[in-house]
């Protein structure tokens, strides 16, 4: 092992990570600072993404995507059920699970002009989501985001916040999750 790392050592020397311990990974992707992990897949029975905050001395794995979230509002978007349904929509699955992607699910995301106001409620109601799965320090996000499981504490929580989001959203506030079909505006996943 010592062998291995003082090769790695050796190798990165002169390159762009020349200041890191051999034992750290190389990650292109690593942000210098605390950022948003967005996992690549979700499990299909929940109703909201279960993304988290982690500091930038946590090594991102291949399955997640990361952004630097300083004010909390990517955070509070992917909170909202808005963006689970308009994940369902686009439907990119693997198997049966929800799978993330930055360009086909995020970056087409139908995010309305929204004002500063707003746009600081919608970043309130996201601090509320996070604050309320803090409190439950020893239970994973998977365990309090199973419907069955999921805190009442929690769940008002991100209804505050669809409350706060369908408030800017042109999305119309009667329609329910299972309608991601007919919720955005008209469009079809076949084009037509």
């Amino acid at each position: 092992m010592r062998k291995a790392l003082e090769g790695v050592k050796e190798a990165r020397k002169n390159g762009q990570w020349k200041d890191d311990p051999a034992w750290l990974p190389v990650s292109e992707k690593q942000p210098d600072c605390n950022y948003l992990a967005i996992p690549a897949q979700f499990s299909e029975k929940i109703n909201y993404f279960t993304v988290a905050f982690l500091d930038k001395d946590v090594i991102a794995s291949n399955t997640l995507y990361v952004a630097p979230d300083p004010d909390g509002f990517a955070f509070s978007v992917i909170e909202t059920s808005t963006f689970t349904s308009w994940q369902d929509f686009v439907r990119i699955r693997l198997e049966m699970r929800r799978r993330f992607s930055n360009t086909l699910v995020w970056n087409t995301f139908p995010l309305p002009s929204i004002t500063k106001d707003q746009k600081d409620l919608i970043i309130e109601g996201g601090r509320k989501v996070f604050e309320a799965t803090a409190n439950y320090p020893s239970s994973s996000l998977a365990y309090l985001y199973d419907p069955g499981n999921m805190p009442l504490d929690l769940r008002k929580a991100h209804e505050a916040l669809d409350k706060e989001w369908i408030q800017c959203s042109p999305i119309s506030p009667k329609k329910r999750r299972g309608e991601a079909e007919g919720a955005f505006g008209g469009l079809s996943r076949n084009g037509k």
